[in-house]
């Protein structure tokens, strides 16, 4: 019989940050931009440290680039939110990455799709 993984201590902390983070970008950043932002992934460092949150963006007319510069001017409030809400001991550096292999992931699926409903409407056709 195969033992299911033990989460540590950052596994756990580092699935509330990232609802936190998902949360704090949604309703606390006061910009119109991030509003596609979806948080895709996270990663966390063994001392807590490190924060590493990975985002793709939603229907906008907004570039990558313009979001990206409005999610690095609020890490430091995000870190001071999760450090205050999650009763951490210091602050942990937040850092926010553009999810290309998201972006890969969904473009694909969407070709897919594409061509599941093309096939399934030729196969209807008299």
């Amino acid at each position: 019989m195969r033992r299911q993984k033990q989460f540590n201590r950052a596994d756990r902390i580092g699935l509330l940050m990232r609802e936190e983070v998902e949360r704090i970008v949604s309703y606390e950043v006061r910009s119109p931009l991030v509003n596609t932002v979806k948080v895709t992934r996270s990663e966390l460092s063994g001392d807590l440290g490190h924060f590493k949150v990975y985002y793709a963006i939603g229907e906008t007319t907004a570039d990558h680039e313009e979001i990206q510069s409005v999610l690095e001017r609020a890490a430091g409030f995000v870190a001071r939110t999760l450090r205050d809400t999650l009763q951490l001991k210091r602050n942990p550096k937040v850092r926010f990455y553009f999810d290309h292999a998201y972006t890969r992931m969904e473009r694909i699926d969407q070709l897919l799709t594409d061509d599941a409903n093309s096939r399934s409407s030729d196969q209807h056709d008299p």
